[in-house]
């Protein structure tokens, strides 16, 4: 997180792709699990986004990694880029007092311009998920992150 010490109402977890099982890439397993790391730090609302019911895969995830039984989790399943993730965030929590967007190293910048759109650019932070050696996914073609 960009602020040390700073208390967040709501932790963002942009989407990522499924593999072809309809598991959750590592990359995204990844972006999940240091979010419910840090809601347990911050006793934060969870937003889980993604289309093609990306969202609500995220969602049985982090139940089934023991996360969302005592803080509230919310996903919506209606965005298929990051602004579109941004923008369902706002409709979900329209008062949102303050963001922690949680997703790859490399994906901050964007998530930090999109969701300052949508909220106060001053309640928007970023932090990464750890990011592993990657490696392509042959059926998907897509790199992905090595656990």
């Amino acid at each position: 997180p960009m602020r040390l010490g700073a208390a967040y109402s709501h932790l963002i977890v942009p989407g990522a792709w499924r593999l072809p099982d309809g598991q959750l890439s590592r990359t995204f397993m990844g972006r999940v699990d240091r979010a419910l790391e840090l809601q347990k730090e911050h006793g934060a609302t969870m937003v889980l986004t993604g289309g093609r019911d990306d969202g609500f895969a995220a969602l049985l995830y982090a139940n089934a990694r023991g996360g969302c039984a005592t803080l509230p989790c919310l996903f919506e399943n209606a965005s298929t880029t990051t602004l579109e993730n941004a923008r369902e965030t706002a409709r979900l929590a329209p008062a949102a007092a303050s963001l922690l967007v949680v997703s790859s190293p490399y994906h901050l910048g964007r998530c930090k311009a999109y969701w300052s759109r949508f909220f106060y650019p001053g309640a928007v932070d970023v932090a990464a998920a750890p990011d592993a050696p990657a490696t392509r996914d042959p059926c998907r073609g897509r790199v992905d992150a090595v656990r």
